[in-house]
């Protein structure tokens, strides 16, 4: 067997939001999502906007799932300072909020999607893009 035949890469991604229970509960479905798609994975968990930025700053990531609501700086404010940087991130929005108001800022930020804080419907949609994104690092 090559080296190429066994090389698969690694999909890194963060979790940001201010609730532990929430980082915990969207992880553990993400990464059975990951898992089921026989990649290997990184997944970093940070509480609150300005530690994304500089998370992102540091590191590369393939996704982003950005929580709106947080003290000091929303998902939104966070999202367009990490997207000045690095343009080429997927951040998709993960909010309890019904606001339309704070649904259309998450939008406006550039983030991809936005959904429910519904950790199975995350999970789920990132077991949707992530063959597309392995597809594009082949």
């Amino acid at each position: 067997m090559t080296t190429a035949e066994i090389y698969q890469p690694c999909f890194r991604y963060m979790i940001v939001d201010d609730g532990l229970v929430h980082l915990k509960g969207i992880q553990h479905l993400v990464n059975k999502a990951l898992t089921e798609l026989e990649r290997p994975f990184i997944c970093d968990m940070v509480e609150s906007g300005a530690r994304a930025i500089e998370m992102c700053a540091q590191n590369t990531y393939h996704f982003v799932i950005m929580d709106q609501n947080m003290p000091q700086m929303s998902g939104a404010e966070a999202t367009k300072m990490i997207l000045n940087s690095k343009p080429d991130i997927y951040i998709i929005g993960c909010t309890a909020s019904t606001d339309p108001k704070d649904i259309q800022d998450c939008i406006d930020a550039g983030m991809k999607k936005v959904l429910p804080k519904d950790y199975k419907q995350v999970a789920e949609f990132v077991k949707r893009i992530v063959p597309g994104m392995m597809a594009e690092h082949a």
